[in-house]
């Protein structure tokens, strides 16, 4: 099964998000997503001025683990729970503060923090997704209660593990975990109270205020400690969001998985190419048995014959290249990535760029892309150009389940961010002069111009396919929002 989320990032980037979760008793799983791009001819992107080096810069790969599910008391009631495990790998650093203590200490650390992170997440949009008031402001209350018990037990391992035989460095690690709860804290809580400015009744309101309060307590303790991310009036704040950022690309490094990236079917392509310079040899070496055989040796035409030959042999070598390029180019991708989760390779990753023509497509693609269309409007003035970007993704169950014994982990995001930034560049002015009749007379205004460009996602599990298609629009300032088409054809 593969879940598709397509959303803006920024202004920039196009963010893909699939969700592809592992059948219990498969040892290899894998799927293929094929992502076909209609971009309006205007825009100047094809063949010639939009290469495949350029592509992959555009592009970025993400690949990690999904975070294991837990609702916010789960992750610190039961002695199986991910605080329970924490704490024991505390507590045999303190015993034994060796490297593999150590190791298992930070591992349960990054796992709490990620685990953490998404179950504050996921808890806020259940609440985001109700109606009902009172529903509301009791979700508030109880996420307000589990979060101050679950800071009460994570900050009891400081009493644990600051002592003489843990070195400074390693109880900080520690504080790093302290110090992203509490600003994971304050920023989910702010959006609980974005959702509560919805409804105005004094229960809301109460609500408001202890979330407020937990929210002052925070940026207090973390005043109180040192830590270097209090926001301050009247700053710009960057080292606010910098440590964040730095705190949570190391903390959530756990389930990132590291590729490695070497060239694909690079024996198949110089193959072909010794293949199309044999043929080219073929001809020249006939045409030479030719004028042998029909001028004789050492004869004026003979001469011209073999030089005549000779220049047709390296057009012929170049573009019999050129066709078989072409035609294994289709089959094969342009790059081989191990998937690797320390040392280990636990998978193999491929992908391939190309532009394609409209007739080649398969028709379900282009009925999807048609969809909504005006034939007549369409064929006079909408021509396109087509990338189509193909992945194929292969994990080894046996290999990465023992690098997360104590954790089930049942499916991998596979995020894809691509810049646009490239195809805004023969954009027309985003703002284009408009008059409008009024009763009296008429008034100037100003519209906004927007490019549409078309995306279709293909994507193959097993025997089932399906497809989804988007609508991103933009300006010359970037993309302005994301549309899903409905997908019935």
């Amino acid at each position: 099964m593969i879940d598709v989320t397509v959303k803006v990032h920024d202004k920039y980037q196009l963010e893909i998000k699939l969700t592809h979760q592992f059948e219990e008793n498969r040892r290899v799983s894998s799927y293929k997503v094929n992502f076909f791009l209609f971009i309006p001819n205007s825009l100047d992107i094809n063949y010639s001025t939009y290469k495949k080096k350029d592509f992959y810069s555009d592009i970025q790969n993400y690949i990690r683990f999904k975070t294991p599910v837990y609702l916010i008391n789960q992750i610190y009631e039961g002695n199986n729970s991910p605080y329970a495990k924490l704490r024991k790998a505390c507590t045999n650093l303190v015993e034994l503060p060796d490297k593999k203590t150590v190791a298992e200490y930070e591992y349960h650390l990054k796992m709490f923090s990620s685990i953490t992170k998404s179950a504050l997440r996921d808890y806020v949009v259940f609440i985001g997704a109700k109606t009902n008031p009172s529903e509301i402001v009791e979700l508030t209350e109880t996420f307000k209660d589990q979060v101050e018990d679950l800071c009460r037990h994570f900050r009891q391992l400081k009493t644990i593990i600051n002592v003489p035989t843990v070195e400074k460095n390693i109880y900080a690690i520690l504080l790093y975990g302290d110090e992203y709860l509490s600003l994971l804290i304050e920023k989910y809580t702010f959006k609980l109270l974005e959702f509560l400015k919805r409804i105005k009744t004094e229960q809301s309101d109460r609500a408001a205020e202890r979330l407020l309060a937990l929210i002052r307590s925070e940026i207090n303790y973390r005043s109180q400690n040192g830590y270097e991310s209090v926001p301050q009036d009247n700053s710009d704040n960057e080292s606010v969001i910098f440590r964040f950022s730095v705190l949570k690309k190391y903390l959530e490094s756990v389930l990132f998985i590291d590729t490695a990236k070497e060239p694909e079917g690079q024996f198949v392509k110089q193959l072909l190419i010794s293949l199309a310079a044999g043929l080219a040899m073929l001809f020249a070496t006939a045409v030479a048995f030719w004028g042998h055989s029909v001028y004789g040796s050492y004869t004026m035409p003979i001469f011209i014959t073999l030089i005549v030959s000779y220049m047709l042999k390296d057009r012929i070598k170049e573009l019999m290249r050129i066709f078989f390029t072409r035609k294994i180019s289709r089959r094969l991708y342009d790059q081989r990535i191990k998937i690797l989760s320390g040392n280990k390779k636990i998978g193999v990753f491929k992908e391939a760029f190309d532009f394609v023509k409209k007739k080649n497509l398969p028709q379900a693609i282009v009925q999807l892309r048609n969809l909504g269309r005006s034939k007549e409007f369409d064929s006079k003035f909408s021509r396109e150009s087509v990338i189509c970007y193909r992945k194929k993704i292969a994990l080894y169950k046996n290999l990465y389940t023992t690098n997360y014994h104590d954790y089930q982990i049942n499916g991998i995001n596979d995020i894809l961010r691509l810049n646009v930034s490239p195809f805004l560049k023969k954009m027309d002015n985003p703002d284009k002069p408009l008059y409008i009749l009024q009763d009296k007379g008429y008034k100037k205004t100003r519209a906004q111009r927007v490019y549409h460009i078309n995306l279709v996602i293909k994507y193959i599990f097993e025997e089932d396919e399906h497809l989804v298609r988007y609508r991103l629009v933009l300006n010359r300032r970037g993309i302005k929002r994301i549309e899903k088409i409905p997908s019935v054809i």
